[in-house]
């Protein structure tokens, strides 16, 4: 990464990327920042600013060159560089994640899964072996891995957090239902499931009463 970005920026990114990748028709050579930001529904101001941030300007009335745009932001954001990983816990969310095929476009390669579960050791997802968490130290040391998913029920999250770190990651993407601390050289996501959830649903009861205020007038 050779330009420095805030957090939300490079959330952004990643959804303007997405958009880019998905999105726009082969045949387009151009977008606009306002086509963009009609679509991630934020300020066409915001999508030039981000974009200058990583050094892409559009041209007047033709906006940004596609391709180079894909191509800036996957260099910043790290998608270029192969993140190989490590997924623990292997229900039915876990291994969700790693049949996920869109991963690998992100630079994001999971090599193995781990769980305490016998029936599990052994088996596979799709081409990857669930091992058991006794092999999680060798397999992280001997595979170069970096970033570990941890999708294990909340009372065992720090558990295997603490194993993650002490294996050698840096990296660590949690789906628990908890809040896992690490050293500060850990870099750390999480994705709280039911603050998600909570979030729609308020969102949707605000609506609700919005349209029920409207009628009542």
């Amino acid at each position: 990464m050779n330009a420095k970005i805030n957090r939300p920026t490079a959330e952004r990114l990643s959804l303007y990327y997405h958009y880019l990748k998905e999105h726009i028709s082969p045949a387009e050579a151009t977008v606009s920042s306002q086509q963009i930001a009609d679509i991630i529904k934020v300020d066409p101001t915001l999508v030039r600013k981000d974009m200058a941030a990583i050094s892409l300007r559009g041209r007047p009335r033709a906006g940004f060159d596609i391709e180079q745009a894909k191509t800036r932001i996957r260099e910043v954001l790290g998608f270029n560089t192969v993140h190989r990983t490590v997924l623990v816990g292997a229900g039915r969310l876990g291994s969700a994640l790693a049949a996920y095929p869109e991963f690998r476009d992100y630079g994001l390669h999971i090599l193995a899964l781990f769980d305490t579960n016998p029936a599990k050791i052994g088996t596979f997802v799709g081409a990857r072996m669930i091992y058991a968490m006794s092999e999680l130290s060798n397999i992280v040391r001997s595979q170069n891995v970096e970033m570990g998913i941890i999708t294990v029920p909340a009372d065992t999250a720090q558990s295997v957090a603490d194993q993650l770190v002490a294996a050698g990651v840096t990296g660590i993407w949690c789906f628990s239902a908890t809040q896992i601390h690490t050293p500060a050289n850990v870099v750390v996501r999480q994705e709280h499931l039911s603050a998600g959830l909570a979030d729609i649903l308020y969102r949707q009861a605000v609506k609700r009463h919005e349209q029920v205020e409207q009628v009542a007038e």
